[in-house]
């Protein structure tokens, strides 16, 4: 019998609902002022890397940079069980984007609020995610969840939407 593999299914996947009106917070960078940011921007010599052009020429040489320090020589690469979400099987990038990432790609989820050393644990920290479901998505409920973790002390906060124009909201 014909199963459909994980991309075929995203690719058929239900719309978005633009009328939904899930209340979520607004999205926030840190300030550049930030002491962590400013040494990681002095550390790397970023503003070096990034060159003089427009925003735009900036994030292309920085992405430049990230691309040319991972060592790649377009032989098939294996992800070590690290960077695999069960941290046990070692796999390919192929499997893990057409079968693993195809299952789940059509899940965005982020931090509502962008800043250095967001998701290290830290005792009384709360982290609120944000996460943009086509209307078929399973685990649609509930629209907003509070998950206290004994084991690091972190609270996290997840909301859920299927607007994409909540999800993709410019930060003011």
């Amino acid at each position: 019998m014909y199963q459909p593999s994980n991309l075929d299914i995203f690719k058929h996947s239900a719309k978005y609902y633009t009328s939904e009106k899930t209340a979520i917070p607004d999205f926030t960078y840190q300030s550049a002022d930030n002491a962590d940011l400013q040494a990681l921007r002095t550390g790397f010599k970023l503003d070096s890397i990034a060159g003089t052009g427009n925003e735009v020429s900036k994030i292309i040489n920085l992405l430049h940079w990230i691309h040319y320090l991972i060592p790649h020589d377009g032989k098939p690469l294996i992800l070590n069980p690290d960077a695999n979400w069960n941290r046990q099987t070692s796999t390919t990038k192929e499997d893990y984007l057409y079968n693993y990432m195809a299952k789940n790609l059509y899940r965005i989820e982020c931090l509502v609020s962008s800043e250095y050393d967001s998701e290290s644990p830290v005792t009384g920290k709360k982290l609120s995610y944000v996460e943009l479901l086509p209307l078929d998505a399973y685990n649609q409920a509930p629209r907003k969840a509070e998950h206290p973790s004994t084991k690091s002390g972190v609270t996290f906060i997840n909301y859920k939407t299927n607007n994409p124009d909540i999800f993709w909201a410019k930060p003011e």
